[in-house]
Order: structure tokens, then C-alpha cells, then sequence
């Protein structure tokens, strides 16, 4: 997502010359060190701009909003999920023209070894999986569908409680994420009214957590709720798919273990 939004944007305002992507990786015992650049020759940034086109909603100025289109959120969104893997991202001048997007994202190693109970890393997760992501944050809520996506799944998704628990009430779901902080109403609330509910299609769904207040695996808070597990944010693909492979192994419907999708 990083990429095709720096991406995207380069080609957009290059209109001759060249988009260019340099890459370089350092690692240690435990991390991967990953630096890439992004080199234009297209219209370039002004110096004073070069913060503000980071901030949603903001574009250089409306002559580009009017030429080229755009909201302004993908630069934005772009700092934000770069943030999520303790990076920064950076822009200068590509002398003689154009920009250069630069940023270091740090990633863990994946285990080469698995200890009993952990993760299998070829094991599939159904496709037939019904999930429903609650979290007012678009962000989010973007990384949740990328990662569901990469498992084959096709996530549902609300903004608070009180439109997740209408969703609940026309659908069947097996999976349900709950952001912590909502308005309107909150993670523990629509917890809290999940369980109570009269139908027990709703009350017995498999409810996870979500929040940087929360550790993975199960919380004391999220258990103290009526949860079954915690997923802790920034959210990471493993532990992600790790509660998914928990819910599937356990799960009292037996078409989906062992399943490829």
C-alpha cells in the first residue's frame, strides 16, 4: 500500500523522464532494515510545502486539486502506516526537476522454526470465514482489509458499535474485531450488548479485541469483557493470522480445519 501510493503519485506528476525505485535492506539477528526511495522528474515540491503535504486532506495547492484530482489522503496515509512500522518518511528536490520520496521501515525476521502450538505457516484459512471489523479508524480499517485479503477473506466493516450490532442483527458472522475507542459506542459496550443479546447466533460469537492497550493473545480487560482473545495494534500479519488458525482450530464447525479455501 506504501508503494503504490508513492508510486501512484510519482506517475501521476511525471509527465516526462522517468520514475525510478531504489532499495536497500540491512539486517541483524532479529530485524530487516528497509530503505527505499522513490526518484522523479516531474513537477517537484516546493521546500515549504514538503511538511504540509503529509497532513490529510491537503494537497500542494488547489491548481493540482483541479489538474490532477485527488483528496490529498494518500500521502497521509502513507506517514501513517510508515509510522506503524517505526519509520518516517522524507522529500526532497531531484535536481533538476521533480522529487524524491525516501523512507526506512523496520520489519521482523519471520521464524525459521515453529514450536508446538504456534502458527503453521502453510496452513490455510477458509475462505468461507465470515468477518466483521469494527474501528472508526480508516487506516485501520485499510490495513485490516489488505491483510484479511491476503488470507483470501472478504472482511465486512463498521465504524462503531451501534452499527455493528445492525449488521450482527442481518447477517451471520463467526469473527468479530472490536476497536477499544468509538464514538457513539464503544468496544466494551458493543461487547458487553454482544454477549447479553437475545440471539444466540450473536451473544456466542467468537469476539477479538483491538487496541494498543491490549497485548496480543488475551487480554485481562478483553477477557474481564466476555472476549476470547486481543489482538494488539499496530496490527502484525502473523499474530493476525495466528488468532484466525486459534478460532479455526478450535472451532466446533469442522469444515473449516484443515480446509485450503
Amino acid at each position: 500500500q506504501i508503494m503504490n501510493n508513492l508510486l501512484s503519485n510519482a506517475i501521476k506528476f511525471t509527465q516526462k523522464g522517468s520514475v525510478r525505485v531504489k532499495y536497500e535492506c540491512v539486517e541483524d539477528d532479529e530485524k530487516h532494515l528497509v530503505s527505499i526511495k522513490v526518484i522523479d522528474t516531474g513537477r517537484g515540491i516546493p521546500e515549504d510545502k514538503t511538511d504540509y503535504i503529509f497532513s490529510p486532506f491537503q494537497q500542494e495547492n488547489e491548481a493540482i486539486t483541479k489538474e490532477f484530482g485527488g483528496t490529498g489522503l494518500g500521502l497521509g496515509i502513507t506517514k501513517e502506516l510508515i509510522s506503524m512500522y517505526s519509520g518516517e518518511i522524507k522529500v526532497s528536490p531531484n535536481k533538476p526537476c521533480g522529487a524524491i520520496f525516501s523512507f526506512t521501515i523496520k520489519l521482523n525476521k519471520e521464524k525459521k522454526v515453529a514450536k508446538e502450538g504456534d502458527f503453521v505457516s502453510d496452513f490455510h484459512i477458509p475462505t468461507i470465514l465470515k468477518i466483521l471489523v469494527v474501528d472508526d479508524n480508516n487506516i485501520n480499517l485499510l490495513i485490516f482489509r489488505k491483510y484479511l485479503q491476503r488470507l483470501g477473506l472478504r472482511p465486512v466493516t463498521a465504524v462503531n458499535g451501534e452499527e455493528a450490532l445492525k449488521i450482527l442483527e442481518q447477517d451471520e458472522f463467526d469473527i468479530v474485531f472490536l476497536d477499544k475507542m468509538m464514538p457513539i459506542m464503544d468496544g466494551p459496550t458493543t461487547a458487553q450488548k454482544i454477549r447479553g443479546h437475545e440471539s444466540k447466533k450473536i451473544s456466542s460469537l467468537y469476539v477479538i479485541g483491538n487496541s494498543a492497550n491490549w497485548v496480543n493473545g488475551l487480554d485481562l480487560e478483553c477477557k474481564s469483557l466476555g472476549m476470547n482473545a486481543s489482538l494488539a495494534k499496530p496490527i502484525r500479519f502473523d499474530e493476525l493470522t495466528k488468532l484466525l488458525f486459534k478460532f479455526c482450530k478450535a472451532s466446533s464447525k469442522k469444515e473449516f480445519l484443515g480446509k485450503s479455501g
